[in-house]
């Protein structure tokens, strides 16, 4: 009965011979795999990091033999050069290696031949530990167990068992980045912020406009007499009933100046018109002399239910 002799031809992974290499050589002689990205954010709120599993497929050839006789699998991991230059393993706090969407037991791929098949393909998976180093990494798989294979792809026995040895390069990169969740906060807080800017800068005045003129003076039915500052105001109410406005409401739309008297029975409201008026916005239960009311003019206002007529006079 002759030797038989067990021959692997590594083809790589299927993504690396799809125009996604490096051009320079690696260690094994082969393009350089770029494995693939995995994004990692500090956790925000109810927005948790959650790791990205980075596949590819590994394609592997082995000649008749090693399909119908290997019995051992052949097993890899993924190794890493220190900063003396030798290759060390990978250590499970970097990163966990996933075979065909389950975990690999110690961090090792196990491949055995599928009986009657020309190829087998593996799907390996890679997964970040939050604690690894946010930079492309550049590791290499080497067969922790050879399964007796004798030669893989031109690499003798002793040759890919050499420790510098490599039966593949890849590169996977962990970059972080800003959680989403935050970044989107951050985002609409600052909206928010330049809208409140805004409307307090400019689009208030312009829809609650302030008074020009300095005040308005009130004087009958004597000993009736008052005089109400209202340059800067929205609005001046004529009211028998205190009235108290709110902080917010002042805030966002301006101030409201309140003139309270029992000879009111019910409410006047002057608002802005210009530099040299104001104007009379609501007056249920009077009769005054004009809607209008100009700088420096006397006016009358003449309570229908009491007959009781004040002067009014803008200054």
């Amino acid at each position: 009965m002759s030797a038989k002799r067990f021959i692997l031809s590594l083809l790589g992974v299927a993504a690396m011979l799809c125009a996604c290499s490096e051009k320079e050589a690696s260690v094994s002689g082969t393009p350089i795999a770029q494995w693939g990205k995995s994004k990692y954010y500090d956790d925000f709120l109810w927005k948790k990091w959650k790791p990205d599993t980075l596949r590819q497929t590994i394609v592997f050839e082995f000649n008749d033999d090693a399909v119908n006789y290997m019995q051992k699998p052949l097993q890899l991991a993924l190794y890493k050069k220190s900063q003396n230059g030798k290759m060390v393993r990978v250590k499970d706090t970097e990163m966990r290696l996933f075979v065909d969407g389950e975990p690999a037991a110690n961090n090792v791929i196990s491949v055995i031949p599928g009986k009657g098949e020309e190829e087998t393909a593996v799907d390996v998976g890679i997964v970040f530990d939050p604690a690894a180093e946010n930079k492309i990494h550049h590791w290499y798989f080497k067969p922790v167990d050879a399964g007796g294979l004798e030669r893989i792809n031109d690499l003798s026995s002793a040759e890919f068992r050499d420790a510098d040895s490599s039966l593949m390069d890849i590169r996977v990169e962990k970059a972080k980045v800003a959680n989403p969740l935050k970044t989107g906060t951050v985002l609409l807080v600052l909206i928010l912020l330049a809208a409140l800017a805004l409307w307090l800068a400019l689009l208030q005045f312009y829809f609650f406009p302030r008074f020009k003129v300095r005040s308005v003076v009130l004087t009958d039915p004597a000993p009736y007499q008052a005089r109400k500052a209202v340059k800067g105001a929205r609005m001046l109410v004529l009211t028998s009933r205190p009235k108290t406005q709110g902080v917010l409401s002042r805030w966002f739309t301006g101030r409201i100046v309140y003139d309270v008297n029992g000879l009111w029975t019910s409410d006047i409201v002057l608002i802005p018109r210009d530099n040299k008026s104001v104007r009379v916005d609501r007056a249920k239960g009077y009769l005054i002399d004009a809607r209008r009311l100009m700088l420096n003019q006397d006016y009358t206002i003449l309570n229908e239910a009491t007959k009781t007529k004040t002067r009014i006079t803008i200054k």
